[in-house]
């Protein structure tokens, strides 16, 4: 029997997230589990909210679509390995180097450096829109065979179909993840549990064939989509939100789900009404005169980019100085963050401004994590020196930055490499730096490198602990916070 699919449907500030929250709240008292799905850039944002709002999250989860599609492949148990994006890149210059004299319009592009990566892209586009090799061709069967549009896609899917059969069996790519999760579902730790999506942007194919399936495996699925229930100047602003309710509608109807609505109205009156009349005029035609105080609202007109970012930093500076506004309690929101990032971190760098950029960093660009990896794969991977600088230069080693440097340029004026790097240097009359560097590596590393050569995983996970503690790792990060707090930043 098919589950229940709820819509909460409203604008901005009408109490969506409240009334999901308030749902969760209900499960958790009564003791039963339940799963949030929110935008991959909201987790943290709303772990926190629902920390704050039910005293812990004890019974609720908190997941993206990507993140939740992981966990499921990851307890499975049986998926085939995942394929980095850079591994998906050789899997696509395999098919090239075996198929480019089949190629008609791309046979020279194919030779490109940048060609690869062009077809990861569109190859991710068909494969989120749930098309097959055999589908595509389909589909390029169908249009006039004159057109330049019908040899490229004859191109494409040449590479695709062999692309497809060499990833099948063999590896699973990020995009196939979806689809597998999908197939997962029933044996997984969702089946049975309550399902809260609170936003949901343009859902492809894929991610409407695993809520159809969530459907089929859960007791009810409660959506949120911003939809104004009363009609306004600005509605099409919600035209997007209403073509994913039609798809979803239409989901409920395949697997024979009943699809109901909750509509809420009004919005609260938390907001400055100024910012109140913004809201609901600035997308709106005719739009509506605001005839009330407007002191808290100014424009200003800059010929560039750089003129933008430079007024904004003189008006921080203003409002700490004038105002005596802490800089922690002052936010930029900005259209185009990476357009714009550089601009205003030298900007305010002039001014002497702590700010902190939003941005998604890679874990491996943390320095404490590098740290981490470096020192696993130096004595994993056959004692490669730039393993062993990347350790030493990290800031977490304990080593001499002076004495790092000297190592590194024994090491170029050498060549040494490999297990030598394990003992002390006697080639070429080693600097004292030098062999200091090295070690002050030896000592924390080669214990790990023992622990980490052990077959048993729990003897693995001892030691890589043990590394964490002898390199003193939390307390040196506790007092780079502290250096980072007292600098308000």
């Amino acid at each position: 029997m098919s589950g229940k699919l709820h819509f909460i449907l409203g604008r901005a500030d009408t109490g969506k997230t409240a009334r999901v929250v308030a749902a969760l709240r209900a499960h958790q008292q009564n003791g039963a589990r339940a799963i949030l799905l929110v935008p991959e850039q909201y987790t943290y944002e709303a772990e926190r909210l629902l920390a704050a709002s039910l005293g812990g999250l004890l019974g609720v989860q908190v997941f993206s679509f990507n993140r939740l599609t992981e966990r499921v492949l990851s307890l499975s148990g049986k998926t085939r390995p995942f394929l980095s994006a850079e591994g998906h890149r050789m899997v696509i210059r395999r098919a090239i180097d075996l198929r480019k004299n089949e190629l008609k319009l791309f046979s020279r592009a194919a030779e490109s450096a940048g060609f690869a990566e062009e077809l990861q892209s569109i190859f991710q586009d068909i494969k989120r829109a749930g098309l097959t090799p055999d589908a595509l061709d389909a589909l390029i069967v169908r249009l006039p065979e004159e057109l330049p549009l019908t040899e490229k896609l004859s191109d494409v899917s040449i590479l695709y179909r062999e692309t497809e059969a060499y990833l099948q069996e063999r590896y699973l790519s990020l995009d196939d993840a979806a689809m597998e999760a999908t197939n997962l579902l029933p044996e997984s730790f969702v089946a049975g549990q309550p399902i809260y999506i609170d936003g949901l942007d343009s859902p492809n194919r894929q991610v409407l064939a695993l809520i159809g399936e969530m459907l089929l495996v859960c007791p009810s699925v409660t959506i949120t989509l911003r939809i104004d229930c009363v009609q306004r100047a600005d509605e099409e602003v919600f035209e997007p939100e209403r073509e994913v309710l039609l798809q979803l509608r239409e989901v409920a109807e395949r697997v024979g789900a009943a699809a109901t609505e909750e509509r809420l109205c009004e919005q609260t009156n938390r907001a400055d009404p100024l910012m109140r009349h913004i809201e609901r005029n600035l997308f709106a035609y005719p739009a509506e005169l605001y005839h009330g105080n407007a002191e808290k609202l100014t424009l200003f007109g800059a010929s560039d980019r750089r003129a933008e970012a430079e007024a904004l930093a003189e008006v921080i500076v203003s409002c700490a100085r004038e105002k005596h506004i802490r800089y922690r309690d002052m936010a930029v929101i900005v259209s185009d963050l990476d357009a714009y990032a550089g601009l205003i971190r030298r900007s305010c760098a002039r001014r002497g401004i702590p700010i902190f950029l939003d941005r998604k960093r890679p874990l491996s660009g943390h320095a404490a994590a590098d740290a981490v990896l470096a020192a696993c794969a130096y004595v994993s991977n056959g004692f490669h020196a730039d393993d062993l600088l990347r350790y030493l230069k990290s800031g977490f080693s304990g080593c001499d930055e002076a004495d790092a440097e000297e190592l590194d340029l024994y090491l170029r004026r050498t060549g040494l490499r490999g297990s030598v790097l394990t003992k002390p240097f006697t080639r070429a009359n080693p600097g004292e730096g030098a062999e200091r560097a090295r070690a002050c590596a030896a000592a924390a590393l080669e214990p790990l490198g023992k622990g980490l050569a052990r077959a048993n995983v729990a003897d693995q996970v001892r030691a890589l602990y043990q590394f964490l503690l002898q390199i003193d790792l939390q307390q040196q990060l506790e007092s780079r916070a502290e250096e980072l707090q007292q600098q308000e930043r």
